[in-house]
């Protein structure tokens, strides 16, 4: 008997399906959206699953968490009516007012490589400093379960951006006399500039 016999024979032999038990076959699974999770039940589900102690401040719109997570102290605000979280990783470095426009190119050099995050400066009159912060928005994901996925892992994503952006700041620092500060970013455009205007004249 080939096998075509023998799939035949198998056939043959099966019961009939019932005119129900042949629509439950043929139906279309139901495919069911799944509601994202609001971004506050998030927020506390992955803090408290995370062992962090948290104030929580609430607000019209949102509710506003502070926390600690290696070290680091974070601030996050979080929608009551939303699944958006936006986490700010405050002072995360500070210098003199001198330094000012060498921090404000540096800040639009990091901000136009990263891709969520975004560093942003203040100034303190009473201090009389320049200091440094990141602001980090995101969407929750639908699945509140995901203790070590995307929360976790854009906590410590600051931790890099701060040792990336306060190396290549106080390299340039080194560099710069804060006796004599000129701007920069006219500098490094008047630069260029000159590089192109250099470069037109060679192909004369």
């Amino acid at each position: 008997m080939s096998i075509f016999d023998r799939f035949k024979t198998k056939k043959e032999t099966e019961p009939e399906l019932t005119v129900e038990e042949t629509a439950a076959v043929e139906a279309p699974i139901q495919e069911t959206a799944e509601e994202p999770v609001p971004a506050t039940e998030f927020v506390e589900y992955m803090l408290q699953a995370m062992n962090c102690e948290f104030k929580a401040e609430d607000r019209d719109n949102s509710i506003y968490y502070l926390f600690d997570y290696q070290g680091g102290h974070f601030r996050l605000d979080a929608s009551k009516q939303s699944n958006i979280i936006n986490i700010e990783f405050p002072f995360i470095y500070d210098v003199e007012p001198e330094y000012l426009n060498l921090v404000r190119i540096h800040c639009n050099d990091m901000n136009f490589r990263a891709r969520f995050s975004k560093f942003l400066y203040t100034f303190d009159e009473s201090k009389n400093r320049i200091f440094i912060h990141i602001f980090t928005g995101f969407n929750v994901p639908l699945q509140k379960n995901d203790v070590n996925g995307s929360f976790k892992a854009i906590l410590e994503s600051h931790f890099a951006l701060q040792r990336d952006f306060c190396s290549k700041l106080e390299e340039k620092m080194k560099g710069m006399d804060k006796n004599h500060p000129v701007d920069l970013q006219i500098e490094n455009m008047q630069n260029a500039r000159m590089m192109y205007l250099l470069n037109e004249q060679e192909l004369l």
